[in-house]
């Protein structure tokens, strides 16, 4: 996760004849001044491309991020959105301006997470202070949120996915294209062809620190939280009956109906509800995470563990090839092509 500060812009073009402003804005980001990208822009531009809105962002790649997710429902193209001078206004500038704020209080907190990753914890568990436990509930309540909001997610993708059949894709909506898969290593036919004494030497032992995955207590399954919601997931990936394989590639695409363009409107609205939902849980977790510290646990709250930890014994994928390349080499098979199932971000009709 990049946090790395620079500038997210608003822009704007205007007709050089007719002086008429365009409908569409640029939600984008630069390392450098606004105006020397709009100098980017400007060249071979027939219109006037002039700057709405700039501002600092702390965290510059997730502001963007996040802007392209709430407003999916807007987008046009690439970074090109149809929103006019009211929402503008009204919505994206002030939401810009809280997200500066909420990422400044809440990138030192990433910071101390991604330096506390890498120590060792002090073994000791303590109890909470009363402002930890509010945090831990905000995170609680945030991942349950998250979760939901994924879980809704995935019916309207399973939808679209399963609306596929045997097409290409559904024009506008969703398309089928290739994926070239690289080469496997097949590790269980790399073993048969060693003796004892060489596949020995593929094993290693040693010790090395590990940063194990926090464990925050008392979050629940969406189907503890939700039983319709998870019975409606699985049955929307059930649904999906015939998944787009190679055997899509090449024929013809679905055109777009008023069923189409519904679902993949509901798509839309939902990665703002998912994108808003993720960035309370980053910030509710990095600060619950600060808060911790060095210390292993937070008494019916969080145990972060980050110690060394010894093994024997264990296979090396790295040392198999080192020792054996030929035989490596040899067990290391092609794997044909698969399909990428890509849902429009945005809707161009």
């Amino acid at each position: 996760m990049s946090m790395k500060e620079g500038w997210v812009y608003v822009l704007r073009e205007r007709d050089f004849l007719t002086g008429q402003t365009d409908r569409y804005v640029k939600i984008g980001l630069t390392k450098n001044e606004v105006e020397l990208r709009n100098k980017d822009h400007q060249t071979g531009n027939p219109r006037h491309i002039f700057t709405v809105f700039e501002m600092h962002a702390p965290l510059m790649t997730m502001m963007e991020n996040h802007l392209h997710h709430v407003y999916s429902s807007d987008r046009i193209h690439g970074e090109w959105f149809d929103l006019d001078d009211a929402r503008v206004n009204n919505e994206l500038i002030p939401l810009i301006q809280r997200l500066a704020l909420e990422q400044a209080d809440t990138k030192p907190h990433m910071e101390a997470v991604a330096q506390l990753k890498k120590q060792h914890d002090t073994g000791l568990e303590r109890a909470p202070t009363a402002a930890e436990t509010a945090l831990h509930a905000a995170y609680v309540d945030a991942k349950h949120a998250h979760d939901l909001a994924k879980a809704r997610h995935t019916i309207i993708d399973s939808t679209i996915r399963a609306m596929i059949g045997s097409s290409s894709g559904i024009e506008g909506v969703v398309e089928v294209s290739r994926k070239p898969r690289g080469a496997t290593f097949n590790a269980t036919a790399f073993k048969a062809l060693l003796t004892e004494a060489e596949l020995a030497q593929c094993h290693e032992s040693g010790t090395e620190f590990k940063a194990s995955t926090p464990k925050f207590t008392g979050t629940q399954t969406v189907k503890k939280l939700d039983a319709q919601l998870f019975d409606d997931r699985k049955a929307a990936k059930d649904a999906i009956t015939a998944p787009a394989t190679t055997a899509n590639l090449g024929q013809a695409v679905t055109p777009r109906d008023a069923t189409a363009e519904q679902v993949h409107a509901d798509y839309l609205a939902s990665r703002r509800t998912v994108r808003e939902a993720e960035w309370a849980k980053v910030r509710a977790e990095n600060a619950l995470l600060a808060a911790l510290g060095q210390d292993r646990a937070l008494t019916g709250l969080v145990e972060w563990v980050r110690e060394d930890v010894t093994y024997t014994d264990r296979w090396s994928k790295d040392l198999a090839k080192q020792h054996f390349p030929k035989r490596f080499e040899q067990c290391t098979e092609a794997q044909p092509d698969t399909v990428d199932v890509k849902i429009a971000e945005g809707h161009a009709y």
